[in-house]
């Protein structure tokens, strides 16, 4: 996925601030990632694209979130199309934006109504029917 279909990692680090209040605020976790150089997919204008450049971005958004899905991790919010940037070089559709994910093992139903299967299914087509309204919604048709 890295690279295709998102920016590269090039590592995961512990950046430390000694002068921080609070002791929870002193190492924080950080993910160095590739510059994606590009337009945020919620900026684009769709009538810049013909039928079939609009059409290639739709099935590689819908594809990245699904695939994102089947790797295991998942969106605790819900994905818009600032979520993904229009890379430069083809206008390539990638996904950016990981703060607020977890791995599904990590998942737990505060309410206790949905077991975390139920809730991860739910979230995913929820996402995936947001995101295809959205881009109905611009022109992404």
């Amino acid at each position: 996925m890295q690279g295709r279909y998102m920016a590269k990692c090039y590592g995961a680090f512990k950046v430390k601030f000694s002068d921080r209040e609070l002791e929870d605020d002193k190492v924080v976790n950080a993910l160095l990632f590739e510059w994606l150089p590009g337009l945020d997919l919620s900026k684009a204008d769709p009538s810049e694209f013909n039928f079939r450049k609009r059409k290639e971005i739709r099935n590689t958004v819908l594809d990245i979130i699904k695939l994102v899905y089947q790797k295991g991790v998942c969106f605790t919010t819900n994905i818009d199309l600032g979520n993904f940037i229009l890379v430069s070089n083809g206008h390539t559709p990638k996904i950016h934006g990981f703060e607020f994910t977890s791995s599904l093992q990590e998942l737990d139903d505060a309410e206790g109504q949905d077991t975390p299967d139920e809730m991860v299914i739910r979230l995913q087509k929820s996402n995936i029917r947001n995101l295809e309204y959205l881009l109905n919604h611009i022109g992404f048709t």
